[in-house]
């Protein structure tokens, strides 16, 4: 349900407002409950399908086969073109990133893409330094 929501809001009009913020937070609501911190978003889009064929999603960790998904990494990257406003969790998400899972993903070509467009969103400089200086 939360991916048909996330594909309808770019066939219609990207920059509808309701659309925007119905599809950030379907897709976060997708990988994380409401009982979770929003930390696990980025981690477990990045592993979608480890995480989602995992046997207890409560306690999955990082992806241990260190290949990121590319659906998860193409859905961020979607994401970090959104307004900074309405994507806040995501933001919080990646800056709490461990530092060499920053790294692993930064190596990954799909990871690679995803901290490009993070870095080359609409965040403050402030959130960019954060992440550069892991």
């Amino acid at each position: 349900m939360s991916f048909m929501i996330f594909q309808s809001a770019f066939s219609h009009d990207l920059y509808s407002t309701v659309r925007v913020v119905q599809c950030s937070e379907a897709l976060a609501a997708a990988v994380c409950s409401t009982s979770e911190s929003s930390n696990c978003i980025v981690p477990r889009l990045l592993f979608l399908e480890s995480y989602f064929c995992s046997d207890d999603k409560s306690n999955w960790k990082w992806g241990k086969d260190g290949k990121m998904h590319v659906l998860g990494c193409l859905m961020l990257q979607t994401v970090f073109k959104f307004p900074s406003g309405f994507i806040q969790q995501y933001v919080t998400s990646i800056l709490s990133m461990e530092t060499n899972h920053a790294l692993e993903a930064a190596k990954d070509a799909g990871g690679g893409r995803v901290i490009d467009c993070f870095l080359s969103s609409i965040v403050s400089a402030k959130q960019t330094r954060r992440f550069i200086f892991k």
